[in-house]
């Protein structure tokens, strides 16, 4: 559910096994409800990393946590997410 600094080092380890695997890579974000810059920094490199190897990877689920962080910090687009509305904070 969380997927901040403190995860971060067991995140980069999680995604550093799938980095060079050829079948599709599936991160499925639909449990996410916080996620930092620095999580988003990992996830933004892994994503880089694949797409520079020509290799597949996709988003299941969704997270409007994910949606706001990427948005706020302009990597929708890098991280192959399409861009979300504004989710209402009550």
């Amino acid at each position: 559910a969380n997927c901040t600094l403190r995860e971060t080092a067991e995140l980069k380890t999680s995604l550093m096994r799938w980095l060079e695997t050829v079948d599709v890579v599936k991160l499925d974000v639909s449990a996410l409800q916080r996620i930092d810059t620095a999580a988003l920094q990992v996830l933004c490199a892994f994503v880089r990393d694949r797409q520079s190897r020509n290799l597949p990877f996709s988003w299941e689920g969704s997270a409007a946590a994910l949606s706001d962080a990427t948005r706020l910090l302009g990597v929708t687009a890098l991280l192959g997410l399409q861009e979300q509305p504004a989710q209402a904070h009550t």
